[in-house]
C-alpha cells in the first residue's frame, strides 16, 4: 500500500432527528438512545417485547436531536 492509500479512511457520523409534531401528537416513544462520547447508537423496536435487547451500532461520531 502506498502512503497515500494508508492515510485514507472513511469517517461516519450520524445525527438523530427530533421527533416530528405528528409523532409527538401520536404519543410515540423515542426508540433511539445516543451516547455522544462513544458514538454508540441503540435502537429499540417499539413493536418488540420490552425485554428484547436494543440493536447497537457504533459510529465515529454520533449526535442526538439536541445538536445543532
Amino acid at each position: 500500500m502506498s502512503k497515500t492509500k494508508s492515510k485514507e479512511c472513511v469517517r461516519v457520523c450520524v445525527r438523530c432527528r427530533p421527533m416530528s409534531p405528528d409523532e409527538t401528537n401520536d404519543q410515540r416513544s423515542v426508540a433511539v438512545s445516543i451516547n455522544n462520547k462513544t458514538g454508540e447508537v441503540q435502537v429499540k423496536n417499539p413493536a418488540e417485547h420490552k425485554s428484547a435487547p436494543p440493536k447497537k451500532y457504533t459510529f465515529d461520531k454520533a449526535y442526538d436531536w439536541n445538536t445543532t
